[in-house]
């Protein structure tokens, strides 16, 4: 059998090689390295600034939160064994586990907790949206070696679901680090990691290469035959990803990847797709900013002449999505919401009642991300439909970190945009915050720019209301009041795929960004 366990790098020039020393090695290595593709790079590894799904998965390997989520969605202990709150919501008490040791070897401490939350909420970057202004650094505390106390400043229900994202990192290894113009030593954590994950950096190319290599005091221990260094390689190149397969050196594939190559991969001997239902949703981003988008019967012109079903079918796998929230959130869903509809004639309609329907050829922007072959087919298809209708449609296809950038103001903001968002957190306040809240503006998320009063009330409302059944009323208020505004055209709830190597195993797919790539948690199964 030609298998080798530790499976290699690409050339710099893009080409799949075996590295000389391994084209002589026995088919049993004393340790198991895997190559994983991603298709955006890794802009950060540190913790305080993640924000997206490549830059989880490197956080959620190298570092660990107080908390941890399980399959279900539900909160479980991590680095805190147990917790206690408040009558009044408002305060709580983590009690931490005394056994876990940094990368380093170094024991983790109440004071580690105290340094890292408030490292987060100073940098303001990251998931510090999520405490800014919710709780004050002088009400993080330490009042012994092994216990944290968090006073928030109101009551925010969904904040124990939050507790993944306050990712632990050792505070004397960092502030060793610091200087007078580097107080938290962001310098220091852009490069190096100080956590307490499964796993320690190995080595770390922002645009390239990022290697992680298992940390053998990890107090969780590991399954047997586990995985020891994981090489995540960044491209979106379809025929890269097929040649790995080929020559048997893919461990794991990237979720973002055309329907034709999925299909191709599954043929490859060795390799099986995996598939999953998600909590994410894909959207059309509507520019409620900027002409033409809007206006409102350009934005229901746009939802009418979108051809879902061969979107879902035959371009990117997925479930019927009626609006913002995907069907896997439950109670809190609006399962009442009118089905999207593909039809030309009443695009054609909605666009002749807009302000914009006197001048000729509606001009549109339509974005995506570059490179990437079925969001590029999809931006084809609507093209096709929209010009159609009555709208001029420019496709402009960008750079990942581009459009993270042009996301930042309403007038950069292109005019429609695809995007994928999922939770980062296990609540729906994680999907309309970050979305829809004017203080969550600003992001690739909230590219539509369809912030309102009455939005944020609702959003507001949902956040302080500890009754579970009554906050979902909101929440599927919400949602019925974003449908009529036509906040964004809802594509599909994503079913993911990805390609793995026959031999790799332990994955277990978590409703909360990347953190099933827990990399500690695989194991491989041949000899």
């Amino acid at each position: 059998m030609r298998l080798f366990r530790r499976i290699t790098a690409l050339a710099a020039a893009g080409a799949v090689c075996l590295l000389a020393p391994l084209a002589a090695a026995p088919q049993a290595w004393a340790k198991t390295s895997i190559v994983v593709t991603a298709t955006q790079i890794f802009g950060t590894i540190d913790p305080a600034k993640i924000k997206d799904y490549t830059e989880y998965m490197a956080a959620v390997n190298l570092y660990e939160g107080l908390t941890t989520v399980d399959p279900t969605g539900k909160v479980l202990p991590l680095l805190a064994e147990k917790w206690d709150i408040s009558q009044d919501n408002k305060n709580y008490r983590f009690h931490l586990v005394k056994d876990a040791t940094f990368s380093d070897g170094k024991p983790i401490r109440a004071k580690d907790v105290v340094y890292s939350l408030q490292r987060l909420i100073a940098l303001n970057k990251g998931p510090a949206f999520l405490f800014a202004g919710l709780i004050s650094p002088e009400n993080v505390k330490a009042p012994d070696e092994h216990t944290v106390e968090i006073s928030l400043n109101r009551v925010y229900a969904p904040f124990l679901a939050t507790t993944p994202l306050i990712l632990i990192t050792n505070s004397e290894a960092v502030q060793a680090k610091a200087k007078d113009s580097d107080k938290w030593a962001e310098e220091f954590l852009a490069n190096n990691a100080a956590g307490s994950g499964p796993f320690a950096l190995g080595s770390y190319d922002r645009g390239g290469e990022l290697v992680i290599v298992r940390n053998e005091k990890y107090h969780l221990g590991f399954p047997k035959k586990p995985i020891d260094e994981v090489r995540f390689i960044v491209t979106k190149d379809e025929a890269t990803v097929k040649a790995l397969a080929q020559r048997g050196q893919l461990g794991m594939s990237a979720r973002a990847h055309a329907t034709e190559t999925f299909e191709a991969l599954s043929k490859i001997k060795d390799y099986r797709i995996v598939r999953n239902s998600t909590a994410s949703g894909f959207y059309l981003k509507l520019n409620h900013k900027a002409a033409p988008t809007d206006d409102i019967h350009i934005r229901r012109a746009i939802a009418f002449a979108t051809d879902y079903k061969t979107i879902r079918d035959v371009l990117y796998p997925g479930i019927e999505l009626r609006g913002p929230l995907p069907p896997a959130f439950g109670d809190a869903f609006a399962s009442d919401l009118p089905a999207p509809e593909f039809n030309l004639e009443k695009a054609k309609a909605e666009l002749k009642q807009s302000k914009y329907a006197s001048g000729g050829k509606v001009p549109l922007v339509h974005s995506y991300v570059q490179s990437l072959q079925f969001e590029e087919e999809i931006g084809l298809l609507l093209k096709a439909a929209l010009d159609q209708v009555g709208f001029d449609v420019k496709l402009q296809p960008e750079p990942w970190n581009r459009i993270t950038e042009l996301a930042s103001k309403p007038e950069t903001t292109p005019a429609m945009t695809q995007i994928f968002n999922g939770p980062t957190y296990p609540s729906p306040d994680s999907m309309f915050y970050v979305q829809y809240h004017s203080k969550g503006a600003g992001t690739w998320s909230s590219m539509s720019w369809a912030q309102q009063p009455e939005f944020d009330t609702l959003i507001d409302q949902a956040r302080q209301e500890t009754d579970v059944a009554k906050q979902n009323v909101i929440y599927k208020e919400l949602q019925k009041k974003l449908v009529a505004d036509q906040s964004d055209v809802y594509l599909l709830a994503s079913n993911e795929r990805q390609a793995m190597h026959r031999c790799l195993d332990g994955f277990t797919w978590v409703p909360i960004q990347s953190f099933g790539y827990n990399f500690g948690k695989f194991f491989w199964t041949c000899d």
